[in-house]
């Protein structure tokens, strides 16, 4: 991505115009289950987004904190669970 934007912010502003098309396939073992994208990127300022794709919908999340990601649960549920563990401290 950042071969054709400067920033994170030229990067989301381009991609959600959703100016392209994602193909998948069914996953091996899943039940007729598709294949998931999921992109993190950085840029040499320290702003960083997540782009994901739920229920076919494109979610962007933009943020100098969202560094880091999995390919599930969905990001949104990503953060709410680190919240917990914030919440708990500790060695639980």
């Amino acid at each position: 991505m950042l071969d054709n934007f400067a920033t994170i912010e030229a990067t989301v502003n381009e991609l959600q115009k959703e100016n392209f098309i994602v193909f998948t396939a069914e996953v091996p073992g899943n039940a007729g289950g598709l294949a998931t994208m999921h992109l993190a990127v950085s840029d040499a300022s320290g702003d960083n987004a997540i782009f994901e794709y739920i229920g076919g919908k494109l979610k962007i999340h933009h943020s100098p904190t969202d560094q880091v990601m999995t390919n599930s649960p969905a990001y949104d549920i990503q953060l709410g669970l680190n919240e917990y563990w914030k919440q708990i401290g500790g060695t639980t």
